[in-house]
């Protein structure tokens, strides 16, 4: 674990001086710092040496501007001195300026606003703060559409001096249209003079209108194709911008593999080492330092794009990470609730029993994936998110319940009498060899058809056999005893005579038209492949019975009455109003 974080570090020193940016430059030498120090000196004096040289220039044009205004106030010249108070004003505005900066540059730079008067409580806005962090983002995206944006506001421009140019040669024709003859001097001078003005309105439009037609054939000349485009966009993505998102995504996965993939290494080992499982403390203690991973994460990737100077991309990642926190709040009860199963103090808890998709399943561990495991199928491991989890309620569970009702290799005997031998059993899938072909049942609807296992323990085969009334005298003392002995060496004979435990002969009722005996034969799992054909040697041994003792066995009868049935439905009517 050591050894992995001290290569993710090393590595990420290597990384870092690949950014795009001077402020991730190799530390200098001794020699080489000196050196930077000495020319960073120099060109401070040179920059207040100009400043100063500035600072003399306000000066004297001040001292200049004073004796001009002196001359103004003489001569009662107030436009003349609002002029040069105006100037003036400007110049001792400039020449603060020109201090605050020699000062500042003097000063090396540090941070003079500690010393300033501030309130006792600065009021505080997130909202402009917000704007400010955003601001670069969205200058981006602003001169990202600089270019569209001018040229639909340069036709737009064309569009309207189109129009008022429409509306003055309107005018100039109206204004040429009037007759002249009859009007005085003073009128004809008047139309003169407007027509002079609507002619200048004119011309300044049309020059107008030819610099933006100017403007827009130059920005329509630059016009690339979409193949361009796209190749640039591509190739200054990866050259710049590009190239530092690899590195903070790189980062940031580095990251998450170092401290995440520790703790799962760590994890499985004490798994592989059968090391007891974790109890709350430790658990905690996991939850916590998954938290932190995942902040120091995020935290290396905002440092990496911090570092290169690209606001945009950071403030892009600051707006996603936002995102993300209002999200986390509307999802926080279902975090809340995975939290609780990750400290194993949930409604589903490790080595308990839940059903999943209708078959049972034992928790094995919890962690951002739940391992369940079901031994009695093939490849019975299933992994879970906790969001799929957290809807499920475990108990505990003894440790002889059973798993599954089968295993491969065992027959067994549906609800609906459908019976099989056991193939496979997997999560998904049931494949059972019935009458010489695979039959494949999802697992679920497997276990709701009720399968009973044959194969283990011992299972029984039932018949119901009857014989006639007339043998009623011997029916409960002689009968079950000869039957008995019949079905005994009948099964003593059958491929199931070893596995052969009891036969139980017992009069079962007196039927409509039968005394009918319930013949329960007991045999061992091992004879579960011959079940349908033991229930056929014990009604043959049956029969066998009776043609030796000349029983008679019985059909059922069916009798039809006639009188009301289709005499009445064909009997004329009217045949009783005639009698």
């Amino acid at each position: 674990m050591h050894q992995l974080l001290i290569r993710y570090f090393l590595l990420l020193l290597v990384l870092l001086p690949c950014l795009p940016t001077p402020l991730l430059a190799q530390a200098p030498t001794p020699g080489a710092a000196e050196t930077a120090r000495e020319a960073r000196l120099e060109d401070t004096r040179q920059q207040l040496q100009e400043l100063q040289q500035s600072l003399s220039t306000n000066r004297a044009r001040m001292e200049l501007l004073r004796q001009e205004l002196q001359q103004a106030a003489a001569a009662d010249d107030d436009e003349q001195r609002e002029l040069i108070e105006a100037q003036l004003e400007q110049l001792d505005a400039q020449r603060r300026s020109l201090r605050a900066t020699f000062e500042n540059i003097a000063l090396g730079g540090v941070d003079l606003g500690i010393f300033s008067d501030l309130p006792d409580q600065e009021d505080f806005n997130w909202q402009d703060e917000l704007l400010s962090i955003m601001r670069p983002l969205f200058s981006e995206m602003r001169q990202l559409t600089e270019r569209p944006r001018a040229i639909e506001r340069l036709r737009r421009d064309r569009a309207l001096l189109t129009q008022q140019i429409n509306v003055v040669n309107v005018a100039l024709n109206n204004l040429e249209a009037i007759p002249t003859a009859d009007l005085d001097e003073t009128a004809l001078n008047r139309l003169r003079d407007l027509e002079h003005q609507w002619r200048e309105r004119q011309t300044d439009l049309m020059r107008q209108q030819g610099i933006i037609q100017l403007q827009l054939d130059n920005l329509l000349e630059r016009d690339e194709t979409v193949y361009d485009q796209a190749n640039r966009a591509v190739r200054e993505f990866f050259v710049g911008r590009g190239l530092t998102l690899l590195l903070a995504v790189a980062a940031l996965g580095l990251t998450v593999l170092i401290l995440h993939g520790g703790l799962n290494a760590l994890l499985r080992y004490r798994e592989r080492k059968s090391i007891p499982r974790r109890g709350f403390k430790t658990r905690v203690l996991l939850l916590t330092y998954r938290l932190f991973a995942t902040l120091l994460a995020i935290l290396v990737f905002m440092m990496v794009l911090y570092a290169a100077g690209d606001l945009v991309l950071f403030a892009l990642a600051l707006v996603v990470l936002i995102a993300l926190l209002l999200s986390f709040r509307t999802y926080l009860p279902r975090y809340m609730a995975e939290a609780k199963l990750f400290l194993n103090a949930g409604q589903v808890r490790e080595q308990e029993r839940l059903i999943y998709n209708g078959v049972p399943w034992q928790v094995s561990t919890i962690g951002l994936y739940t391992r369940l495991v079901n031994p009695e199928l093939d490849n019975g491991v299933l992994r879970l998110p906790m969001s799929e989890v957290a809807g499920l309620i475990s108990r505990p569970v003894p440790n002889d319940e059973p798993w599954f009702p089968c295993r491969p290799d065992e027959y067994v005997l549906l609800s609906d009498e459908t019976f099989g031998l056991v193939e496979r059993q997997t999560p998904e899938l049931v494949q059972l060899k019935v009458k010489g072909n695979s039959v494949f049942y999802p697992t679920a609807e497997f276990l709701a058809a009720k399968p009973r296992n044959l194969s283990r323990n011992s299972f029984l085969v039932i018949v119901t056999f009857g014989i006639d009334y007339q043998h009623q005298r011997i029916a409960l003392d002689e009968v079950p005893d000869i039957f008995n002995q019949a079905v005994r060496q009948a099964l003593a004979a059958s491929p199931a005579a070893e596995e052969l435990e009891d036969v139980l002969v017992e009069f079962s009722e007196a039927a409509d038209s039968s005394l009918d005996y319930l013949i329960i034969a007991t045999l061992n799992g091992a004879a579960a492949q011959y079940y349908f054909k033991l229930g056929r040697i014990v009604r043959a041994a049956c029969v066998a019975v009776c043609n030796e003792h000349d029983w008679v066995i019985p059909f059922n009868q069916l009798t039809v009455h006639h009188e009301n049935g289709f005499d009445a439905l064909t009997r004329d009517p009217t045949a009783d109003v005639a009698n």
